[in-house]
């Protein structure tokens, strides 16, 4: 989620679009980092309590129990999401950090998917 967050911010904060603006500012296009900060500890939380519940339900059946081929849409919306947001170039650095950025949870849940099919 930070990682799309890098490559929405900037686009729908930018001069273009102006969904929101930052008043104070920051050092990533105008975007403060306590904004980055705040999406790792929300997603960090949300994750941890998914896993604390999800763990007694699946115990030693884990893999066993998702060997299908639904658990990888999550990672083809997120990546189609990707490319719709670097599409517009806006700002056009994007188009260099998105693919970087985003591409890194893409490759590894790839590779987690495949290794675990």
């Amino acid at each position: 989620m930070t990682a799309w967050d890098l490559v929405l911010d900037p686009y729908l904060s930018g001069p273009t679009v102006r969904a929101w603006v930052w008043h104070a500012g920051g050092i990533y296009f105008g975007i403060p980092l306590q904004n980055f900060f705040g999406w790792i500890l929300t997603t960090l939380t949300i994750h941890m309590m998914y896993r604390f519940y999800e763990s007694p339900i699946i115990m030693g059946s884990k893999y066993r129990a998702r060997k299908s081929y639904p658990l990888i849409l999550p990672v083809l919306g997120y990546s189609a999401m990707c490319i719709v947001h670097l599409i517009p170039g806006e700002p056009k650095e994007l188009r260099m950090i998105g693919p970087v950025i985003m591409g890194i949870p893409v490759i590894l849940a790839l590779r987690r998917f495949m290794r675990n099919s």
